[in-house]
């Protein structure tokens, strides 16, 4: 309450004071609804399309993929395959991941994906676990 954001409205960006946060839990998004006192410059029309700019970094371990590695599971959870070498075969197993960020057509995973896995990131409706691969 009370704190100053910056709100995009179309190219300009305009300071914007924070007055309430409504007390209704989004239960899809998890998301709270703030209201914004915002200066209305003369250049504003009502109606017009308004986004909180804000920037948050924090710090953890994952690792980047395409997003096109994630392969949905059971109780909307996540899992990635990898290509799993074991004696004379290689093949597809699958590691569940949990999704920390999203960023256009990556994601960052952590889970039981580790450093030098070979994961399988496209084609991943066509894989089963235990199934032969080639790595190339």
């Amino acid at each position: 309450m009370g704190s100053t954001q910056t709100v995009a409205v179309g190219d300009s960006t305009f300071s914007a004071t924070v007055t309430a946060l409504l007390p209704e839990l989004d239960s899809t998004s998890r998301t709270v609804t703030v209201v914004l006192s915002l200066d209305t410059p003369a250049e504003l029309t009502l109606g017009q399309t308004a986004r909180l700019v804000l920037q948050d970094t924090q710090p953890t371990a994952g690792f980047w993929l395409p997003a096109t590695a994630l392969v949905q599971g059971e109780q909307g959870l996540w899992s990635v395959y990898v290509a799993d070498a074991s004696e004379d075969t290689t093949t597809a197993a699958r590691q569940p991941v949990e999704i920390v960020y999203t960023e256009g057509d990556r994601v960052l995973v952590r889970g039981l994906v580790e450093a030098g896995d070979r994961v399988i990131t496209s084609g991943t409706h066509r894989v089963a676990p235990g199934q032969a691969v080639s790595v190339l």
